[in-house]
């Protein structure tokens, strides 16, 4: 990529004729394939990832046109990205850096996103199929990728939030914007807040242990390396998954949910007891 595709100044020209007011981000999600296609399974498209966005972002044409900046982040969390790297005894090229985006902001960019894609409703990250829509939580990991975005001096983080998955993984939605509204909140926290605005007291925290148990299971953790594992949860009562769904038994749910929810709290009950049966079809016990 030697310069900036015209059209992308079209567009932004268009935009600033029409929509005067509004503010504009330019995204390199999917930059690789510009420069033909690589696949993704393969660190080449991850390298050429951060090497075609850090050219993009370099050209005259962009600063100049005021628009903020959103950068995939895939190699700091995405499990398909880190797994390429682990099979090739690679360390994956960080991008951006926080000298990079202060750099940037020097330059005039007023705007500096993160966008996670995957992590909050696909959590099977589409190359280890079969969970996508089943009642799964990531709150560490999405944790992690707010404090990475906090340390890299970022503005914000963009969330998916596909009709097919998010009634399942409605949890990882609640924490993604718990942990972008107020860092300082751990998983451990999130979860119980989760959990009370569904169940009444103290039956609540039978559910958070369950949504903990199902949590350490989850297929986006065991899609990732081990080295970029991070550390369960405790849990006491909820040693496998048929004690899990004894729990479940106990959980009296509230009357109507705290929260506004995308379906009925006994339907997301009736999620969190199939993924038990999941896993104990899949582990048995």
């Amino acid at each position: 990529m030697d310069d900036l595709p015209p059209a992308i100044l079209q567009i932004i020209e268009l935009v600033r004729k029409h929509a005067p007011g509004a503010r504009i981000n330019v995204n390199t999600w999917g930059i690789a394939a510009w420069d033909h296609f690589t696949s993704p399974f393969d660190t080449a498209f991850w390298d050429k990832e951060v090497v075609l966005s850090r050219k993009f972002y370099e050209q005259p044409g962009i600063r100049e046109a005021g628009v903020g900046m959103e950068f995939p982040l895939h190699n700091y969390y995405r499990s398909l990205a880190l797994t390429c790297y682990a099979r090739e005894a690679k360390a994956p090229p960080l991008y951006p850096s926080r000298s990079e985006v202060q750099q940037y902001a020097t330059q005039g960019a007023p705007r500096f996103w993160g966008w996670p894609y995957f992590l909050v409703d696909e959590c099977d990250d589409g190359y280890r199929p079969g969970t996508a829509g089943t009642a799964q939580s990531e709150t560490r990991y999405i944790k992690r990728i707010t404090e990475i975005a906090h340390e890299l001096g970022l503005h914000g983080l963009i969330a998916n939030a596909f009709a097919e998955n998010i009634s399942a993984e409605a949890l990882n939605l609640y924490a993604f914007a718990q942990f972008c509204r107020t860092p300082g909140k751990t998983p451990d926290e999130v979860i119980d807040e989760f959990a009370g605005l569904l169940a009444k007291a103290p039956s609540a925290g039978k559910m958070a242990e369950v949504l903990r148990f199902i949590e350490n299971r989850s297929a986006w953790e065991a899609g990732l390396p081990e080295r970029y594992r991070l550390p369960p949860f405790a849990v006491v009562e909820a040693s496998s998954a048929v004690a899990a769904l004894a729990m479940l038994d106990d959980v009296t749910l509230r009357a109507e949910s705290l929260l506004p929810w995308p379906e009925a709290s006994q339907a997301y009950l009736a999620r969190l007891r199939a993924r038990l049966h999941e896993l104990l079809r899949r582990d048995g016990t």
